[in-house]
């Protein structure tokens, strides 16, 4: 099947389905970093389960509804995510899956353009980017489905934040003492298990974080997002102190990488899920900024409670030594 036709399937999915104008009620307004995001849903039970009153057969899904509450704000939104009732929408993403290329390692989702607009696929649903409205379609079969509306609500802010100069960092943000250290690696290599073996502030995130600079600075924002952990992230964010890469060895170690080593580490876990060439180019830029102005690290430690307390010791030194030799170097 052509792009040309597949696109055209997939319109006329969600113009049956209603589109943007379809029978749709707001669910809330969240803010996710600087980008305020509206999801539009046409099932009254999402908006039980974020009010804390889910029918019995759908407690399963509190907890996801839970840690989307306490994103939730009174300001105008940036994005509108509609999602949309189509029972066929499991076939038709089924359909546009095999018809696409295989995805780049790593990633979950498809996507292709035609003209303006942006068609993003999983196994499980399709949807619409209309980048100049600002606005998704999601198709969902039906209420269960509110895991396809998150993984479409992260596309969106992830074209959004690369354009704004921030990123979606896969990622564990932990806050101490008003300060951000996010830890980023391959999955597997213990996000999840440092941000449950720190004694932080706050937790960002176990899964993604979002990095965006603002006067001058980097700041590090929770998000809902969640890995192992299922831990609902704190709506807060502060001021990024450091990068950590992870892995788990038999000993603790830490040591400083250069710029070069460090970009090329950070680029194997930004999420950017837009394949266009402008916005993986933009993608690449923020990034290199990024890899320019904050110190980025390679941990190697045991997972064990003293871990945390290592890092703690390890980047106080490190920041003891910088202060110590900018002063030598004052004239």
């Amino acid at each position: 099947m052509s792009l040309e036709r597949l696109a055209e399937a997939i319109d006329e999915a969600i113009r049956r389905a209603g589109g943007s104008e379809g029978e749709s009620a707001t669910l809330g307004d969240f803010k996710f970093g600087e980008i305020v995001c509206r999801i539009r849903s046409p099932f009254p039970t999402w908006r039980d389960c974020l009010e804390g009153r889910a029918r019995e057969d759908l407690r399963m899904f509190d907890d996801r509804f839970q840690r989307f509450r306490r994103f939730l704000t009174d300001e105008k939104p940036d994005l509108v995510v509609h999602a949309l009732a189509d029972p066929g929408a499991p076939r038709l993403a089924r359909l546009a899956w095999d018809a696409l290329p295989p995805p780049t390692p790593g990633r979950q989702v498809k996507t292709f353009w035609q003209e303006d607009r942006c068609y993003v696929v999983q196994r499980g649903f399709v949807a619409r980017s209309r980048s100049r409205d600002r606005e998704i379609e999601v198709l969902v079969a039906g209420d269960r489905n509110i895991g396809w509306v998150d993984i479409a609500m992260r596309f969106g802010l992830s074209q959004l934040l690369t354009e704004r100069g921030g990123l979606i960092f896969h990622s564990a943000g932990l806050v101490h003492e008003h300060r951000a250290l996010v830890f980023f690696g391959v999955s597997g290599s213990g996000k999840s298990t440092i941000a449950g073996l720190a004694r932080a502030d706050a937790i960002l995130s176990d899964e993604a974080v979002i990095l965006q600079k603002k006067n001058g600075d980097w700041y590090a924002y929770g998000t809902p997002f969640s890995g192992s952990l299922e831990y609902a992230g704190d709506n807060t964010s502060a001021r990024l102190a450091a990068l950590v890469k992870l892995s788990k060895t038999s000993a603790n170690s830490l040591r400083k990488t250069s710029r070069l080593q460090g970009l090329a580490e950070i680029l194997k876990t930004v999420i950017i899920l837009d394949d266009s060439h402008s916005h993986k180019n933009r993608g690449l830029a923020n990034a290199a900024e990024l890899a320019s102005d904050v110190a980025i690290y390679e941990l190697g430690f045991v997972p064990e409670p003293q871990a945390w307390d290592f890092v703690l010791g390890e980047l106080a030194k490190e920041s003891s030594d910088a202060s110590t030799g900018s002063r030598h170097a004052a004239p």
